[in-house]
């Protein structure tokens, strides 16, 4: 079959995740986390960071996620409050441990889908003659 025309190359429109090292994150984020973190773990809480533009909260952000998956002393999550009547240069945020039983909950449920799935019958998609279901045949009496 003849092309109309040559194919052409249209790049994803989202940003390629880029790695973050950990020498790459400054060291004073590093000890904020670890503080932050450290305080959360005795009192449960928010904690709030404000800064003069959206790019310095975007930046700041985007080195505390990063530094909450690399961490060396085992990863943990940067979850963001919403903030409602704070300015967009204000954010609040907590820093927790992954919880351990959440995951294991996900994977006993993802096994068990994949034995329901393994053990199910296959479907005839022929278009042959199927059977109507009992529930779904009108009682007798009804006015359908």
């Amino acid at each position: 079959m003849p092309r109309k025309m040559d194919p052409t190359f249209i790049p994803s429109t989202s940003p390629t995740p880029i790695t973050t090292t950990l020498e790459s994150i400054p060291q004073e984020i590093r000890d904020e986390v670890e503080q932050i973190y450290a305080a959360l773990k005795l009192a449960d809480g928010r904690f709030t960071v404000e800064y003069d533009t959206e790019q310095e909260v975007a930046e700041y952000e985007k080195m505390v996620k990063a530094y909450c998956k690399v961490r060396p002393g085992g990863e943990i999550r940067y979850r963001r409050s919403p903030a409602k009547g704070l300015p967009k240069t204000t954010i609040q945020f907590r820093i927790v441990d992954i919880p351990a039983e959440k995951e294991a909950a996900t994977q006993a449920i993802q096994d068990a889908a994949a034995k329901v799935n393994a053990a199910a019958e296959p479907v005839d998609m022929t278009g042959g003659e199927a059977e109507t279901p009992k529930a779904a045949q009108p009682r007798r009496g009804s006015r359908k």
